[in-house]
C-alpha cells in the first residue's frame, strides 16, 4: 500500500475524493465494530438495551475525537459560533494620487519632415 503525502497534493478534487473514500471506510469499520460488539455482548448474556447504550457512548466518543482532529470543518465557512470580522479598510499606498498643487504646462510639439539622411526618405513606413 502506497503512503500519500497529503501536504504535497494541490488538487482539491483529489483531496475531496480521498476524504470521501476515507469517510466511507470509517463508516464501514464502525459498522463492523457494532456488529462485533453485539455478537460478543449477546454471547456474554447482555441485553440489547445495554449494548445499544454502550454503542451510543462509543459513537459519541468517536465523534468527539473526529471533531478534535478535523475541527469544525475542512472548508472555511461562516459559523454560528464564530463572529464574522468586519470588512477591512482598503489599503493605502500604490496607485495614482491627486496632485492639485502640480502646475500644468502646455507644450506644442512641431513635427518636421525627415531629412535626406533618414532611412525611409520623405515617407514613413506604414
Amino acid at each position: 500500500m502506497t503512503k500519500l503525502d497529503y501536504d504535497r497534493i494541490r488538487d482539491p478534487e483529489l483531496l475531496r475524493t480521498i476524504a470521501k473514500v476515507q469517510d466511507a471506510e470509517l463508516r464501514h469499520h464502525f459498522d463492523i465494530m457494532r456488529r462485533r460488539e453485539c455478537f460478543w455482548a449477546l454471547k456474554m448474556g447482555k441485553s440489547t438495551e445495554e449494548i445499544e447504550q454502550q454503542l451510543i457512548e462509543l459513537e459519541e466518543e468517536i465523534a468527539d475525537r473526529l471533531h478534535h482532529v478535523y475541527g469544525s470543518g475542512s472548508e472555511r465557512r461562516p459559523r454560528k459560533d464564530k463572529p464574522v470580522p468586519p470588512p477591512k479598510a482598503p489599503k493605502k499606498g500604490h496607485g495614482p494620487r491627486p496632485q492639485p498643487e502640480l502646475l500644468v504646462e502646455e507644450k506644442i510639439h512641431v513635427w518636421t519632415k525627415p531629412t535626406k539622411s533618414a532611412p525611409f526618405g520623405d515617407q514613413l513606413p506604414a
